[in-house]
């Protein structure tokens, strides 16, 4: 599923904030100058300005991926519009936003929005809305347009493996109970398995690492090579 920001300024600057202490290389292809050494990993991004005023957060947790909308005083957050492009379905309901793929269903809650001013918070009732062509916009109650807002959704399911092993995940499902399963290859020792499982140690130069995990996300149950 793709995400466009309908609208949005092209020409946005981009800032990334505490950066791992690992670097990646990206030698892809026959073209030299199309590879890439030494690219940061960063747990924090930001794009600023994506619209007039709106910052976009894009930052890791616990949990997994998160995104915050971060508008300063006076900007208009009917500005943002967000399109959803390869879904099987896309819809609103009980405040959540919720779309349809080929593996199961994917949620974001429905989103968190405050005004700030000095450390004090102020909740400010936030929905969703859904416009032709599954565009994603959000309607919030009266609020003082002069205080900085955030617009915090969630996505529900994503999470990190936890491996310190180089992997890559190729494939996710979903069985009847709704325990949520991921697939992929792992090339090296510090995949987290767990105990009991079908293989605990790296056996070659190409393993397949399987993970299962609860319905919720939050717990795993099973990890193996």
């Amino acid at each position: 599923v793709e995400v466009s920001f309908v609208g949005a300024n092209g020409q946005s600057v981009i800032k990334s904030q505490v950066r791992f202490p690992e670097s990646i290389n990206y030698i892809k292809g026959n073209d030299p100058d199309r590879w890439v050494t030494d690219a940061g990993a960063f747990a924090e991004v930001t794009i600023i300005d994506l619209y007039p005023g709106i910052d976009l957060m894009l930052y890791s947790t616990v949990n997994g991926l998160k995104y915050d909308f971060v508008l300063k005083p006076g900007a208009n957050p009917a500005n943002i519009r967000m399109q959803y492009q390869g879904q099987d379905f896309l819809k609103i309901e009980n405040d959540q936003l919720i779309f349809g793929t080929l593996f199961g269903q994917v949620q974001e809650s429905k989103p968190v929005c405050y005004t700030e001013q000095q450390g004090i918070r102020k909740e400010v009732n936030a929905v969703y809305r859904k416009d032709a062509d599954n565009i994603i916009t959000f309607t919030l109650d009266a609020y003082d347009t002069g205080e900085q807002l955030t617009i915090d959704p969630e996505l529900i399911f994503s999470t990190y493996s936890g491996s310190f092993a180089d992997n890559w995940g190729f494939t996710a499902t979903f069985d009847d109970e709704g325990n949520l399963y991921s697939g992929g290859l792992v090339i090296d020792e510090g995949y987290p398995v767990t105990d009991g499982i079908f293989q605990m140690e790296f056996a070659g130069e190409w393993d397949v690492g399987i993970l299962k995990y609860k319905p919720d996300g939050k717990e795993l149950i099973y990890a193996t090579y």
